[in-house]
């Protein structure tokens, strides 16, 4: 389901899926970062729900808390960003231990593949108010690497139009030496989180 017109990175709080059949280049992707052919397999078959519960701490820090689920009675983890611009550890099921460091950004401030770049698209609200971030940017940031340093990836969040309807989405590349893969992660989104 598309997201509705009130969501935004202001507000991402909610349960959304991953609508794997309108995400691209997740196969190249996961396999430069050394996820085993079976497994990416296995992920075309499952439904992955994201839970995201967002707010701004007491020293003015968005957080994003991203609880996931996975269709088969697979275990989930939890997936926190914290925009800070910094570098943190995030746990994940598949990759293990990653380092991501989160901010607030517009498109000129991001200096990489100019893919990043295109197709993103902004509510009114946005257009004439100013983005989520601080100082009004419009996308979150995020660049990567996991414990060995063997691959690094940069990111970004926002929302893109697909076949008329408003998705949030994930841009990202990932690099392993002269190596290159694009992703774009589609979320659809399912309702209110639950309580």
């Amino acid at each position: 389901m598309a997201a509705p017109a009130e969501k935004s990175l202001k507000d991402m709080t909610g349960q959304w899926f991953v609508a794997t059949k309108l995400c691209e280049g997740f196969e190249q992707y996961l396999s430069l970062q050394g996820l085993p052919w079976w497994k990416r397999q296995f992920l075309h078959i499952l439904t992955v729900k994201e839970t995201h519960t967002q707010y701004v701490d007491s020293e003015g820090i968005t957080h994003i808390d991203v609880a996931l689920s996975i269709s088969g009675g697979f275990g989930g983890n939890s997936e926190n960003r914290i925009i800070d611009n910094k570098k943190h550890a995030v746990e994940t099921e598949m990759l293990g231990t990653l380092y991501e460091q989160c901010r607030w950004a517009n498109l000129e401030e991001v200096d990489d593949d100019p893919w990043l770049k295109e197709g993103w698209v902004y509510t009114k609200d946005e257009r004439e108010n100013g983005g989520a971030g601080p100082n009004g940017e419009l996308h979150i940031e995020s660049r990567g690497t996991n414990s060995s340093g063997s691959f690094s990836t940069v990111g970004l969040w926002g929302f893109i139009e697909i076949n008329g309807a408003r998705y949030h989405c994930r841009k990202a590349i990932c690099r392993k030496g002269k190596e290159k893969a694009r992703v774009l992660g589609v979320y659809g989104y399912v309702g209110p989180a639950e309580k």
